[in-house]
């Protein structure tokens, strides 16, 4: 079942992630593999949102997985000192990750449970939950592009 919301929310987060990702190639703000992984998370992702395939679902699944685990490496292996400050930045940015992945997972239980039955506010807004990690995710590509 597709989700126009989704797909809408895919398509406005990747324009941002694209014009992100242009300004860190013209400026080298990340590297190569990261910019390689972004985009493609940017094309899985609107496919998945907007077809009904199985595979594609599962392939954006896996990009965006070894993305965020990159981005994680990255932000703990990438420190031009180590004050506090930047241990702060840490592990905000880890906190991200992590609230990314329980949202993700938070959409996927709510969903299983709207369409079980449950018809409660909590679960009928499951694709909220989803475009909540679009949000983060987002947000988080832009202060590692813009901040780190």
């Amino acid at each position: 079942m597709t989700e126009p919301i989704l797909f809408a929310s895919s398509s406005f987060h990747g324009v941002i992630l694209v014009i992100v990702i242009l300004y860190a190639i013209i400026y080298n703000r990340l590297p190569k593999h990261l910019i390689f992984l972004l985009s493609i998370v940017i094309i899985t992702s609107l496919l998945n949102h907007i077809l009904t395939n199985k595979l594609i679902k599962w392939i954006d699944r896996i990009i965006v997985t070894i993305t965020l685990i990159s981005i994680a490496l990255y932000v703990l292996y990438n420190n031009n000192n180590d004050n506090n400050n930047d241990n702060i930045v840490k592990y905000a940015i880890m906190f991200a990750v992590f609230m990314i992945i329980v949202l993700y997972l938070l959409t996927k239980y709510s969903k299983h449970q709207y369409i079980n039955g449950s018809n409660d506010m909590f679960h009928k807004n499951y694709a909220l939950y989803h475009i909540g990690c679009h949000m983060i995710g987002t947000f988080l590509i832009v202060y590692i592009v813009l901040a780190m």
